[in-house]
């Protein structure tokens, strides 16, 4: 009877969560020449480069979308605040490009530039790329 009792509770707590991760995924618009890759860490632990979980799912190619789900957040960052380091390579080498501050629940809150070359923009659960020199017929063409 406790065995049936912990399970329904750990049930009736999982669906909701996974109901409002669903919801809650990171959708990233790469509008440049370079791939990107990325490190989360807390002030307790950090994770490996995105780039382990492959190149669907953690490298963003040149001129495409890619959408990150919640669960990756959850599951190295908890509810802790945490932040993600950005870098324009496929392993996560060279200098970061920018560091995005976010927190569970309401996605993205912060956004320091870290290389000149990239315009980063968003919040919540969108962030876009955009090449710094991007001028303002190509930025207006982007948005239609």
């Amino acid at each position: 009877m406790l065995i049936r009792k912990l399970i329904f509770n750990i049930v009736c707590i999982s669906i909701p969560t996974f109901s409002f991760a669903m919801h809650s995924d990171l959708h990233i618009q790469n509008n440049t020449g370079s791939y990107g890759t990325a490190t989360l860490s807390t002030m307790l632990s950090s994770s490996p480069c995105s780039s382990h979980a492959g190149s669907e799912m953690g490298i963003i190619k040149p001129h495409e979308p890619l959408t990150i789900p919640q669960i990756a957040f959850d599951i190295f960052c908890g509810l802790l605040p945490c932040q993600a380091h950005v870098y324009a390579t496929t392993d996560c080498s060279g200098p970061e490009v920018a560091v995005l501050s976010i927190q569970n629940g309401w996605g993205i809150t912060g956004i320091q530039s870290q290389d000149s070359r990239y315009k980063f923009s968003g919040s919540g659960n969108n962030l876009t790329v955009d090449p710094a020199s991007l001028n303002l017929f190509q930025r207006l063409m982007n948005i239609g």
